[in-house]
């Protein structure tokens, strides 16, 4: 299930709503926390332009932003400790796309970006 504790709902229902809002750029970018984590992920990342992680730690979220550029994280709530979601979840929120890289991988990297973008155009057509 997912939603709140007042008002449940099924995981895929709400990751399908906040990928919609992060896809769409109505938000720049979502946490969901489920169960297992990869339910969410696996829902929201049929979306274009979103681009949701998993992520166990700290590292991986820092990660996930700086080189694939992650709009949605995933937290298990099943497995992930309170303090360990707060430090993904900052982790996500403070790191920027690109960051801690030099020019070159910099480069690389808002060129893989338009290269997704021109798959998605090509296999995910409406």
């Amino acid at each position: 299930m997912g939603g709140t504790a007042d008002e449940p709902r099924p995981y895929y229902e709400v990751a399908h709503e906040l990928a919609g809002k992060v896809g769409s750029s109505e938000c720049d970018r979502g946490i969901l926390v489920c169960g297992a984590r990869v339910g969410m992920a696996i829902i929201a990342n049929k979306h274009p332009q979103v681009f949701a992680a998993v992520c166990e730690d700290p590292s991986a979220a820092a990660k996930a932003r700086s080189i694939n550029n992650a709009n949605i994280v995933t937290l298990g709530g099943m497995n992930t400790a309170p303090y360990k979601a707060k430090e993904i979840v900052d982790a996500f929120l403070t790191t920027e796309f690109k960051s801690g890289w030099d020019a070159e991988i910099q480069a690389f990297l808002d060129q893989s970006m338009v290269d997704i973008r021109r798959i998605e155009a090509q296999e995910f057509k409406p």
